[in-house]
C-alpha cells in the first residue's frame, strides 16, 4: 500500500485554505490544540504598551497590545502585521529613516512576560500551537528541550493514495508498521 504523509510539525506542511478561524496556514486538524480554542472569546480592551528600546533599536514611537497589535503612538489604526513561513507574524517598524522587520511573538514576550524569562527559558511558544496567535495569554517562555519536544511532537496526517482517505496518528513513529 502506498501512501503520502503529511507531517503538521513547525517546518513541513501547512493547509493553504482558510480555517474555521480565519486564520491562513493553519494546521487546525493536525494541531495540539483545535484552532477553535484560540478564539478570542474574551471581550476585553487591548492595553498598550511602549516598545521603546528593543534590542538597541529605538521604538519609542509605536506601542504593542495585548492582543498582539502594534500601532504608532497616537494613531487608532494598527500597523499591518505580514505573515511569513510557518505561520508566524512579523511587522515592519521604522526607525531612523530604516524600516526593520521583527517578529510579534518575540516583542510580545519580552514587553509581557519579561518576569518569566530566565536563561534557561529563553524560547518563546505558543500555548495552543497557533503561531499566528500574539495574544499574551497564548504565549509563554520554554527551555530549548521544551520547544523541540512541542515542535517534533506534533500529529501526523496519512492520506492514502488508492482512496484519498486520510487517517491520524499521534506522532511520525506511529507510522513505522505501514
Amino acid at each position: 500500500m502506498q501512501v503520502s504523509v503529511r507531517v503538521a510539525m513547525r517546518r513541513s506542511f501547512l493547509h493553504t485554505t482558510q480555517c474555521t478561524c480565519r486564520q491562513f496556514f493553519c494546521v487546525h486538524h493536525f494541531d495540539r490544540h483545535d484552532c477553535e480554542r484560540t478564539k478570542d472569546t474574551n471581550n476585553y480592551r487591548e492595553t498598550f504598551v511602549l516598545i521603546g528600546n528593543y534590542f538597541g533599536k529605538d521604538y519609542s514611537t509605536y506601542e504593542v497590545g495585548s492582543k498582539g497589535h502594534i500601532r504608532r503612538i497616537g494613531a487608532r489604526d494598527h500597523v499591518a502585521l505580514s505573515k511569513v513561513a510557518f505561520g508566524y507574524t512579523r511587522v515592519g517598524l521604522t526607525t531612523n529613516n530604516q524600516k526593520t522587520q521583527e517578529s510579534v511573538h518575540i516583542i510580545m514576550a519580552i514587553l509581557f512576560k519579561s518576569a518569566e524569562y530566565t536563561a534557561d527559558r529563553c524560547f518563546v511558544d505558543h500555548i495552543n500551537g497557533c503561531h499566528w496567535d500574539n495574544r499574551v495569554s497564548s504565549l509563554r517562555w520554554v527551555t530549548p528541550k521544551e520547544n523541540a519536544i512541542f515542535a517534533n511532537g506534533r500529529p501526523v496526517s496519512v492520506q492514502h493514495k488508492d482512496t484519498g482517505a486520510f487517517e491520524l496518528f499521534d506522532s511520525i513513529n506511529n507510522l513505522s508498521g505501514l
